[in-house]
């Protein structure tokens, strides 16, 4: 009798355990932002993680589904899911890289699910001052994030050229 109870609360202890682990679908629970504007001397960290039963892979990709890969001293994809945009010399800058649109995928056998568009976008981290007129002849000084293939731009009938200090 003592043998078929110990049986039992074997069996039973292996179907509880087959229980715990019932396949289930990805989610997230780190999620990257809708929006990522950064300089290229910090660069920038994108997180995802998901879980799921088996464990989900996590990968980048560009809006048409293609996944991204690391691209030397530009962007590493982490195995933990995270995404490192390096800093980068301006001339360095490469539009599908630094101003793109990204989405984080998870997935295992169950399933797959797909994050919110991450808008990624880069500018070269200068002080650039523009020296501005009013009509009450004060002087204003603008500090002025762009982009680093922007070397100048027009308001009205003014063009202001941009120069680093």
């Amino acid at each position: 009798m003592a043998r078929l109870l110990t049986v039992a609360v074997v069996l039973l202890a292996g179907v509880k355990g087959l229980m715990a682990t019932d396949p289930e679908g990805p989610s997230f629970t780190v999620e990257p932002p809708s929006f990522a504007d950064f300089s290229n001397n910090t660069g920038i960290r994108l997180p995802c993680a998901a879980q799921g039963s088996p464990s989900a892979e996590v990968s980048w990709m560009y809006m048409d589904g293609t996944r991204i890969t690391s691209v030397v001293r530009l962007r590493h994809v982490h195995p933990n899911g995270t995404l490192v945009l390096l800093p980068f010399r301006a001339e360095d800058y490469r539009q599908d890289v630094h101003a793109t649109i990204y989405k984080c995928r998870a997935s295992n056998q169950v399933g797959v699910i797909v994050s919110r568009p991450v808008r990624l976008r880069a500018g070269k981290n200068l002080r650039r001052f523009i020296h501005v007129w009013l009509c009450d002849a004060k002087l204003r000084f603008v500090y002025i994030f762009f982009p680093p293939h922007f070397t100048s731009f027009k308001i009205a009938n003014l063009l202001l050229l941009l120069m680093e200090n």
